[in-house]
Protein backbone atom coordinates (compact mmCIF):
# COMPACT_ATOMS: atom_id res chain seq x y z
CA UNK A 1 0.00 0.00 0.00
CA UNK A 2 1.43 3.50 -0.83
CA UNK A 3 0.61 6.22 1.82
CA UNK A 4 0.42 9.67 1.11
CA UNK A 5 0.61 12.29 3.61
CA UNK A 6 0.50 16.12 2.84
CA UNK A 7 2.52 17.74 6.03
CA UNK A 8 1.12 21.80 6.84
CA UNK A 9 3.74 24.30 8.02
CA UNK A 10 4.75 23.85 11.49
CA UNK A 11 2.52 25.40 14.31
CA UNK A 12 4.33 26.54 16.87
CA UNK A 13 2.22 25.95 19.83
CA UNK A 14 1.54 29.56 22.20
CA UNK A 15 1.21 29.65 25.85
CA UNK A 16 -2.23 32.11 25.75
CA UNK A 17 -5.51 29.99 26.67
CA UNK A 18 -4.71 28.40 30.64
CA UNK A 19 -8.54 26.68 29.42
CA UNK A 20 -6.49 24.23 26.98
CA UNK A 21 -3.28 23.34 29.28
CA UNK A 22 -1.92 26.44 28.59
CA UNK A 23 -1.73 26.82 25.20
CA UNK A 24 -4.01 28.96 22.32
CA UNK A 25 -5.93 27.22 20.27
CA UNK A 26 -6.70 29.56 17.66
CA UNK A 27 -4.79 27.60 15.30
CA UNK A 28 -7.59 25.03 14.56
CA UNK A 29 -10.16 27.26 12.50
CA UNK A 30 -7.06 26.25 10.09
CA UNK A 31 -6.69 22.29 10.48
CA UNK A 32 -9.16 20.10 8.01
CA UNK A 33 -11.79 17.96 9.98
CA UNK A 34 -9.88 14.98 7.74
CA UNK A 35 -7.64 12.03 8.43
CA UNK A 36 -4.24 12.47 9.10
CA UNK A 37 -1.11 12.17 11.93
CA UNK A 38 0.52 14.77 14.05
CA UNK A 39 3.24 15.13 16.01
CA UNK A 40 3.51 17.13 19.06
CA UNK A 41 7.84 18.00 19.05
CA UNK A 42 10.17 20.36 21.17
CA UNK A 43 12.35 22.33 18.70
CA UNK A 44 15.66 23.66 19.72
CA UNK A 45 18.07 25.62 16.56
CA UNK A 46 17.05 23.04 13.65
CA UNK A 47 16.19 20.30 15.83
CA UNK A 48 12.68 18.23 16.74
CA UNK A 49 12.50 16.48 19.51
CA UNK A 50 8.98 14.47 19.19
CA UNK A 51 7.31 14.31 22.12
CA UNK A 52 3.38 12.57 20.94
CA UNK A 53 2.59 11.13 17.88
CA UNK A 54 -1.03 10.00 16.86
CA UNK A 55 -3.42 9.68 14.19
CA UNK A 56 -7.19 10.41 13.83
CA UNK A 57 -10.32 10.29 11.08
CA UNK A 58 -10.80 13.93 12.11
CA UNK A 59 -8.03 15.89 12.68
CA UNK A 60 -9.60 19.17 14.22
CA UNK A 61 -11.81 16.94 16.75
CA UNK A 62 -8.83 15.04 17.91
CA UNK A 63 -6.72 18.06 18.22
CA UNK A 64 -8.80 20.14 20.06
CA UNK A 65 -9.34 17.10 22.56
CA UNK A 66 -5.76 16.91 22.99
CA UNK A 67 -4.47 20.09 23.53
CA UNK A 68 -7.36 19.62 26.72
CA UNK A 69 -5.21 16.59 27.30
CA UNK A 70 -3.44 17.90 30.79
CA UNK A 71 -1.15 14.81 31.08
CA UNK A 72 0.03 15.44 27.49
CA UNK A 73 0.35 19.10 27.45
CA UNK A 74 2.23 18.66 30.74
CA UNK A 75 4.53 16.61 29.22
CA UNK A 76 5.29 18.97 26.04
CA UNK A 77 5.63 21.75 28.33
CA UNK A 78 8.32 19.67 30.48
CA UNK A 79 9.85 17.80 27.84
CA UNK A 80 11.29 14.59 28.30
CA UNK A 81 12.57 13.22 31.59
CA UNK A 82 14.45 10.76 29.58
CA UNK A 83 16.04 12.66 27.40
CA UNK A 84 16.75 15.06 29.91
CA UNK A 85 20.70 15.61 27.47
CA UNK A 86 18.88 16.88 24.38
CA UNK A 87 18.15 20.93 24.35
CA UNK A 88 15.35 20.55 22.36
CA UNK A 89 13.66 18.27 24.45
CA UNK A 90 13.28 21.00 27.38
CA UNK A 91 14.29 24.47 26.19
CA UNK A 92 12.60 24.13 22.86
CA UNK A 93 9.65 26.21 21.64
CA UNK A 94 6.50 24.14 21.03
CA UNK A 95 5.94 22.46 17.91
CA UNK A 96 2.77 20.87 15.76
CA UNK A 97 3.24 19.23 12.69
CA UNK A 98 0.02 17.52 11.13
CA UNK A 99 -0.06 15.53 8.06
CA UNK A 100 -3.31 14.81 5.89
CA UNK A 101 -3.55 11.61 4.62
CA UNK A 102 -4.22 12.00 0.69
CA UNK A 103 -4.87 8.24 -0.07
CA UNK A 104 -7.04 8.11 -2.81
CA UNK A 105 -9.62 6.02 -1.78
CA UNK A 106 -12.00 6.27 2.04
CA UNK A 107 -11.84 2.86 2.32
CA UNK A 108 -7.58 2.91 2.55
CA UNK A 109 -7.68 6.24 4.57
CA UNK A 110 -8.33 4.37 8.07
CA UNK A 111 -5.66 1.83 6.81
CA UNK A 112 -3.33 4.65 5.85
CA UNK A 113 -3.35 7.04 8.76
CA UNK A 114 -2.45 4.01 10.76
CA UNK A 115 0.22 2.75 8.92
CA UNK A 116 1.43 6.50 8.89
CA UNK A 117 1.55 7.00 12.77
CA UNK A 118 2.88 3.45 12.97
CA UNK A 119 5.80 4.37 10.77
CA UNK A 120 6.55 7.41 12.25
CA UNK A 121 6.32 5.98 15.82
CA UNK A 122 8.95 3.03 14.76
CA UNK A 123 11.26 5.69 13.24
CA UNK A 124 10.96 8.35 16.44
CA UNK A 125 11.99 5.23 18.48
CA UNK A 126 14.55 4.04 16.09
CA UNK A 127 16.49 7.24 16.42
CA UNK A 128 16.31 7.60 19.95
CA UNK A 129 13.42 9.54 21.07
CA UNK A 130 11.42 8.26 23.25
CA UNK A 131 8.10 9.15 23.02
CA UNK A 132 4.85 9.28 25.45
CA UNK A 133 1.56 7.32 24.89
CA UNK A 134 -1.98 9.28 24.92
CA UNK A 135 -1.93 8.94 29.07
CA UNK A 136 1.15 10.98 29.57
CA UNK A 137 3.62 8.07 29.86
CA UNK A 138 6.41 7.10 28.45
CA UNK A 139 6.09 4.06 25.87
CA UNK A 140 7.98 1.40 27.82
CA UNK A 141 10.97 0.16 25.31
CA UNK A 142 14.27 -2.02 25.08
CA UNK A 143 17.53 -0.06 24.20
CA UNK A 144 20.05 -0.61 21.72
CA UNK A 145 23.70 0.84 22.13
CA UNK A 146 25.97 0.09 19.11
CA UNK A 147 29.80 0.93 19.41
CA UNK A 148 32.76 -0.13 17.88
CA UNK A 149 33.49 0.35 14.21
CA UNK A 150 33.15 3.56 12.54
CA UNK A 151 32.07 2.44 9.71
CA UNK A 152 28.50 1.13 10.99
CA UNK A 153 27.44 4.70 11.75
CA UNK A 154 26.43 4.29 7.99
CA UNK A 155 23.36 2.02 8.43
CA UNK A 156 23.15 2.15 12.44
CA UNK A 157 22.11 4.94 14.29
CA UNK A 158 24.51 5.14 18.34
CA UNK A 159 20.99 4.49 19.88
CA UNK A 160 17.41 2.61 18.47
CA UNK A 161 14.62 2.21 21.17
CA UNK A 162 12.58 -0.90 20.46
CA UNK A 163 8.68 -0.42 21.77
CA UNK A 164 7.72 -3.13 23.68
CA UNK A 165 4.19 -4.50 22.72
Amino acid sequence: MKVEIEWMDPIDLKGKNHNSGGYDEEFLKNIEPVPGVYVFTRKYGQKFTPIYIGKSKDLRRRLKIQMNNLKLMEQLRNGHPKNSNSLSAINGKRVLFVGYSRTASAANKDKAIELAEKGLIEFAMSNGFPIVNIHGTIVKYHEIIASGAGETKGFMPDRILVRIR
